[in-house]
């Protein structure tokens, strides 16, 4: 079966986070699902006859609050399973990652209980917000993602018994929707996997705890993971009102990293000839090292791309003059309202500064836009466009 090279992709209004749909045909795919207020918008969506009442694929790229929190709401609606079949979903949670297919309640009485305690003290973090309250993203204390998974009995990276990573081999992790499209998997590697790992048992030691690989220690892991990682973000868009293209893009920028986003799987779509790459919050040096990779053992012919989901909702942190130099690309989409101080104008300005012509999609009419369009000239020619998110509009792009 040959599926169209038409491309549906649908952003939501995910306030920081990311929420996208691609559909190819009757082939539909959710990437992340933002925070539970922004499932009430999806799940209005899903139940359009158009997706005949099916999710191929749901991809949640790493645990983090504004990607994961609106799956946790999905999982939970049973109205809505028991219309909608998800046939597989990519994640890589704790069981996943140390390859572990069932895991146990603990014995030991004192272990559950300091792993109670983790997860009550790591289960919302109001910071994360900015201001907004938790009625505002519509958070409920309840079940982790991977609670739900095991208890709704889904279907779990079918084909990635190990969890789902970029191979350190010829053999990418591939994924064949149809004769003509597919899914390759670009980021973590599996030594990221085992960083975040890592980054729990360090928490654990300095707490003088020995892990017990159970179900409270699966709880604790996610709840610690979804609030573990923080630091300052850029304050350089606020109380500047010029946007300088050729300033901006000349800054050199010092990438930060955290190893939750360092988890993020990325991955390319190829329909026909085309490719659409999908990075999740990955980091630049990652993205572009499979993208050469690919490229050398050529398993892609060269790095155009149709569209580039901006990683990290266009935060300079993640974003390189390396990788935008190297790619050619015509269409970015940037999913953010504003949280966070995201986008940063660096990403912006390098981004039109390596193609001045190109497409920049918004799933929110931000303040920045205004200062960016008054930057255009004879020499950037760049496009705009933006939907009106605060009003719940989706933007939806068709390439």
């Amino acid at each position: 079966m040959n599926l169209t090279s038409k491309v549906n992709i649908k952003v939501f209004p995910a306030k920081g986070g990311d929420a996208i749909l691609i559909s190819l045909n009757n082939y539909t795919i959710l990437v992340d699902s933002g925070y539970p207020n922004t499932y009430k918008i999806i799940k209005k969506e899903l139940e359009k006859s158009m997706y005949n009442k099916r999710l191929d694929m749901f991809i949640v790229t790493h645990i983090d609050n504004d990607h994961i929190l609106g799956g946790i709401e999905l999982l939970k609606d049973t109205g809505l399973n028991k219309q909608i079949k998800i046939d597989n979903i990519l994640f890589n949670g704790y069981r996943q990652i140390l390859g572990k297919k069932d895991l146990e309640n603990s014995k030991d009485v004192d272990y559950k209980c300091k792993m109670m305690e983790i997860s009550s003290i790591g289960e919302i973090n109001l910071d994360e917000f900015e201001g907004e309250s938790l009625d505002d993203i519509g958070y409920e204390e309840g079940k982790t993602f991977s609670e739900l998974l095991k208890e709704k009995k889904c279907n779990i990276n079918k084909g990635f018994p190990e969890g789902v990573f970029k191979k350190d081999s010829n053999s990418y992790n591939t994924i064949n929707i149809s004769n003509n499209s597919k899914i390759i998997i670009i980021t973590p590697t599996k030594d990221k996997l085992i960083n975040l790992i890592d980054k729990w048992r360090r928490y654990l030691r300095s707490e003088e705890i020995e892990e017990i690989p159970c179900k409270e220690s699966e709880k604790a892991f996610e709840n610690y993971i979804l609030n573990s990682d923080s630091f300052a973000e850029s304050l350089d868009n606020i109380g500047n009102n010029i946007f300088d293209i050729q300033g901006l893009a000349k800054k050199n920028i010092s990438t930060k990293t955290t190893t939750t986003n360092e988890s993020s799987i990325g991955f390319i779509l190829i329909v026909d000839k085309k490719k659409y790459l999908f990075p999740g919050d990955a980091y630049a040096d990652d993205i572009l090292e499979s993208l050469k990779d690919l490229l050398e053992k050529s398993v892609i012919k060269n790095m155009d791309f149709e569209l580039l989901k901006v990683p990290h909702h266009g935060s300079k942190n993640n974003i390189s003059d390396e990788l935008l130099k190297n790619i050619s690309c015509n269409n970015y989409i940037i999913s953010t309202n504003g949280a966070h101080n995201h986008p940063d104008k660096e990403t912006i300005a390098k981004i039109i500064s390596y193609n001045n012509n190109c497409n920049i999609y918004f799933n929110y009419k931000l303040k920045l836009i205004d200062e960016i369009n008054r930057a255009k000239n004879d020499v950037f020619k760049f496009n705009i466009f933006s939907a009106d998110g605060n009003n719940n509009e989706i933007l939806e792009l068709n390439l």
